[in-house]
Order: structure tokens, then sequence, then C-alpha cells
């Protein structure tokens, strides 16, 4: 079930064939749930490689807007200062000079490479590509993430037969977001351990859709006091000669009951008054940050387009996540706890960052170009109205798809959306033109 499911279609563009993020070519999505105990721990990764994975060392034009920073991504430095993430074999510079280090104490002559000695092998059997994933996470598993994906991406370099000097010259940081799931979560039990990332990195290879709600990433997620998570969504925009694809997916972890609005309709409020009318012992609310009495709101989108489009009108099309998650939150979308960060990337270029030749000089190096298609900017707005629509569809999904609810750390209950009651309001109020 989905929101489309309870008599709302956010927006007027079409979505894609699966109305998700894998709608856009070649992208592909790995999750992993983990249920500890008697739901004191529920915890997940959820694995998004912009490529198909056989195409390795093809960076990826990217953007990125933060409207409310109390959060965190990994790689965003990059992001804004080289404009792409990369999703080729890395290494890190220090892993090269630390490696020139070991042979220049231990006296040995070659190519430093001999680090790789000490590193593990492939960790995840099976995966035959060294594409770069972004991973989204509980906050505490963000280290766990970030080590895990260099470790595995060092290992398939190694595989590859790949020495340390060309492996640095497809140098990326691993993009890692995060949300908080304290409320659902003993937090001290919540970070997860490498073998989960390594077994996201092989569903990779084969999940076919994207689970929303209480999976992957979003395990432990509560989204305007509801569960909430993971949810998707897609639009299509027509173009001259083809069709281009805009997908998102989010990680929903935000809001209070009363901001909730579904399609102009203020369901948060009409649920709340019919709770406060049936019972003033059925009023329940947690306690989140400052007090305010509403779980830690975060929100990480992740938009992947085929259209060609370069970073700054990536970093435009990812501020548009903020109108579609306003469509949902209203006036109380980005509080001050609030961590709106959205991450924007094109599939449709394909940057040639790489300096040809074997051995270029990058003392001096020559200065050398390429070419690349890019949307003209009187027709960026197709796109940004379909970077919204979905973004709010995509946040109701990870909610419908939540309606079971959990029972989570210390007996605390955060109810599921309740669907029918939902559809009941909706068929009673919503404004059909």
């Amino acid at each position: 079930m989905r929101i489309r499911d309870l008599g709302y279609s956010p927006g007027t563009l079409a979505p894609g064939p699966q109305n998700s993020i894998l709608d856009v070519d070649g992208v592909r999505v790995g999750q992993v749930t983990v249920l500890e105990g008697d739901g004191d721990v529920v915890k997940g990764v959820t694995l998004i490689f912009p490529r198909h994975p056989d195409e390795i060392q093809v960076p990826c034009y990217a953007g990125m807007h933060t409207l409310n920073g109390n959060g965190e991504v990994t790689g965003s430095y990059q992001i804004k200062d080289w404009g792409f993430i990369n999703t080729g074999s890395v290494v890190c510079e220090v892993l090269a000079l630390v490696s020139a280090l070991y042979h220049f104490l231990s006296g040995k002559s070659g190519h430093p490479d001999g680090i790789f000695q000490w590193l593990p092998g492939p960790r995840a059997p099976g995966l035959i590509y060294d594409a770069f994933p972004v991973a989204l996470t509980n906050s505490l598993s963000v280290g766990i993430a970030y080590h895990s994906i260099w470790q595995w991406m060092i290992a398939q370099s190694k595989r590859k037969g790949q020495d340390t000097y060309n492996m640095g010259r497809h140098y990326g940081t691993p993009v890692v977001g995060e949300t908080a799931d304290w409320a659902l979560n003993d937090i001290y039990r919540s970070a997860l351990l490498p073998s989960h990332v390594d077994e996201a990195l092989s569903k990779a290879l084969t999940q076919d859709a994207v689970q929303e709600g209480q999976f992957g990433g979003g395990a432990g997620m509560t989204c305007h006091q509801f569960t909430g998570g993971t949810g998707t969504s897609s639009r299509v925009v027509k173009g001259e000669a083809k069709e281009y694809t805009v997908g998102v997916l989010v990680q929903s972890s935000y809001g209070h009951l009363g901001d909730l609005r579904i399609g102009g309709v203020p369901i948060g409020k009409l649920l709340a008054r019919e709770k406060e009318a049936g019972s003033a012992a059925a009023k329940q609310s947690h306690p989140g940050p400052g007090g305010e009495g509403s779980c830690v709101i975060l929100i990480l989108y992740t938009a992947t387009t085929d259209a060609p489009m370069l970073p700054h009108q990536l970093t435009r099309l990812a501020q548009r996540a903020s109108i579609g998650l306003a469509q949902v939150g209203g006036h109380g979308t980005a509080r001050n706890f609030s961590g709106d960060i959205f991450l924007a990337v094109s599939t449709a270029n394909r940057p040639a960052d790489q300096l040809a030749g074997p051995t270029p000089s990058h003392a001096h190096p020559r200065v050398e170009t390429w070419t690349a298609a890019t949307v003209k900017n009187e027709s960026v707005d197709a796109l940004f109205r379909a970077a919204s629509e979905a973004a709010e569809e995509a946040v109701l999904n990870s909610m419908v798809a939540g309606r079971e609810g959990r029972t989570g750390f210390g007996g605390f209950r955060a109810d599921g959306l309740p669907v029918e009651r939902v559809r009941a309001l909706l068929e009673k109020y919503l404004v059909v033109v």
C-alpha cells in the first residue's frame, strides 16, 4: 500500500513504472534490516548505486542543499568543491603516503602498493564491480558504513591489480547520510556491523524493488510521530527526443503530528483532535530535542536523474526537495533540531575527470577539456517540479509503508499511520480539481 491507494496522487506529472528511484536506468539499491531482541533494536542500511555496477570509474555530477543542518552527510565537502561524486575505484591519498612510508622504512623497492598485504580481500562474495554507493543509515552507524565501504572499495581495487597511484587518481570520499533512531531504539546497541553493510552491497545486485517504511536505513525511524523511514517515488518529464526520469529516495525521521498535511488537508490536526476527543489518556508524545515532544527531525533525500544537469543545476534541483517536504510538514518543516539535507545526482554525463595517458604529470599538468551536455536553463522548471512532487510522495509513502507501527526500546510504542482513517478524511476533505 502507498499514498496513491488512499486517494491522493501528489502533483501533476506522471510517475515511472515503479514510481521509484529504480525507474532511473542503471540505479541499484541494496537494503539490509536487522532486528535484535524483542524489538529493542531495529536498524539497517540502504545503499544506492547511481550507475549500473558494471560502469566503474565514471563520476556523477552532483549538488547538495541544506535547509537546516543538524545532521551529517560525509563527502559533502568534495561534492560542493568538485561538483560530483566519484563512482570509481578509490583510495585515500593518505593510504598512498602510508604505503610509501612503509616501503621506505622496510627498505623495499617498487611501486608503493605494499600496504595492501594487510587489507582484507573482498568480503562480499560475487561482487565483480567497484562502483561507489551512497549509504543511508542511523546516526551511530555512520562510521561503520563509511569504514566498510572504504574497505570494500580498496579490496575491489586490489583484486583488479590496481596500484595506489592509479587508484588515487580515481579518488572519492564515501557518501554516508544518517537519521536519528533513538525514539524506538536502544542507541547503545543501534550501531551496525561491517557484515551488514557487506550484505547490502551484495543485495544491490539482485534487489528489484525498494523496501519502504521500516526497512534498510529507515528502520527505527519515525515521521510526524508515526513510524516512517524509507520512501521512494519518481516522475517522468518530456524532452526533445526522449523522456527524462527523476527518482527520489528519502529516509524520513522528523515532524510533529499537528503539522502533517496530505493534499492540503490538515490530517495531523484532525487526527489529534479525534484522539483528544476519544480519551485524554490516549495522548502520547515522547521527548525530543529541547523537550519539543517530537522525534528527532531529519530527512535524507537523494534525487537521481538521467537528465544532463551540471553541478549548479543539481544544487538547484536539490533545493526543490524543500518544497516537497513543506507540502507534508507545512510550517513545521526545518525546525531548529532538524537536519534537512538534500543530495541530487545526474547519471547522464560521463565526466572524463582523469588526464589522458598512463602517467600524466600532476606537478604541471597540461590543460585538457571535455564536452558535457546540459539542460537549457529555460527548460529546467519541469525537472524542479518533478523533484518536488517526488519528494512529497516519497515521504508520504514512507509513512504509509510504516502503517503497522512498532514497539521499541523500553516498551515505547510508535503507532503507524491510521491509513483507513486517513483515507476517510481525504474522501471527505480533499479538494479534487
